[in-house]
């Protein structure tokens, strides 16, 4: 076994995971995208990007996907180049919220092209418990019964998503996670995730080690 970090051979230097298996197809490496991301660190090869393949967020264990240009076609196995998105099949320039916008260009993830401009897309992002027909009209990523929802605790969740209500902790079984159980906290009160703050509130750590939920503007 290896992980995205280290383990692998030179004959086969790509990790697909984290207790994943050593290939020699670039296509198939695993990486970190959050550590990439903070760090500068060039974790995959060129002419290829550290991106979740199910999204266009970064990823704790995404994938190396090939960059390809503007007006290029696109799908789930590529990523569009930096200021591109990929719109009807295609990868698209993306204009600024509130810029024109027509079929040449995209308009970012939340926004749509609405009477001519980018705007706000009114089906994505909805909150928990609005009336929804599929995952990518939720901001948690879960629609369930017709309703954007929570995961539920104990379901397998990831680290920088926006899954559960309390968090997402490890379950001590290597790199699993799960839906944590708990209560929203106020002010001062004790947290692990901003997750499990009242809403406004975000769990920042405090010099004794410990964390707690915090307005996210001084009041």
């Amino acid at each position: 076994f290896c992980t995205v970090f280290e383990g692998c051979p030179p004959e086969t230097p790509y990790c697909t995971g984290d207790g994943g298996t050593c290939t020699a197809d670039v296509t198939m490496q695993a990486c970190d995208g959050i550590f990439v991301w903070s760090s500068g660190y060039e974790w995959c090869s060129d002419g290829y990007a550290c991106v979740d393949p199910h999204s266009s967020d970064l990823a704790l264990n995404g994938r190396c996907l090939p960059i390809v240009p503007v007006g290029a076609t696109c799908d789930a196995t590529v990523t569009c180049t930096p200021g591109a998105a990929c719109e009807r099949g295609r990868c698209m320039p993306v204009v600024a919220h509130g810029s024109t916008c027509d079929a040449s260009v995209a308009c970012g993830e939340l926004y749509a092209c609405l009477d001519g401009r980018c705007r706000l897309d009114p089906d994505v992002n909805r909150p928990v418990g609005a009336a929804c027909v599929g995952d990518a009209q939720c901001a948690t990523g879960h629609c369930r019964g017709g309703l954007c929802a929570w995961l539920a605790v104990g379901e397998p969740c990831t680290l920088y998503g926006n899954d559960c209500q309390f968090g997402c902790n490890p379950t001590g079984s290597g790199v699993d996670r799960a839906c944590a159980s708990g209560t929203h906290a106020g002010i001062d009160g004790a947290c692990t995730f901003s997750q499990g703050c009242d809403p406004g509130l975000t769990c920042l750590p405090r010099p004794d080690g410990t964390s707690v939920c915090r307005p996210l503007c001084p009041p």
